[in-house]
């Protein structure tokens, strides 16, 4: 699950470019929910759904996977 989003993340910065500013938010909600797995719970996807669905990067994630990225962006920028 984790190289999933970082690569979704990667693939982001890639096409938007580095210093886009949706690619730095993303990164930067990621590596802060990297930071509390490593620190307080198991690395795996059911934790993830459990402990941080209230996090605006899971919930922009889930519209990207389910609705696609444009609409993620919408969202993101509304």
């Amino acid at each position: 699950f984790y190289n999933y989003l970082s690569g979704k993340i990667l693939f982001l910065g890639m096409v938007r470019g580095a210093k886009d500013e949706m690619f730095l938010k993303f990164k930067t909600d990621f590596d802060k929910l990297k930071n509390e797995m490593n620190g307080n719970v198991k690395r795996n996807s059911q934790a993830i759904d459990t402990v941080n669905s209230n996090l605006p990067l899971y919930n922009l994630l889930k519209i990207w996977e389910t609705q696609g990225i444009e609409t993620a962006i919408k969202q993101y920028r509304s």
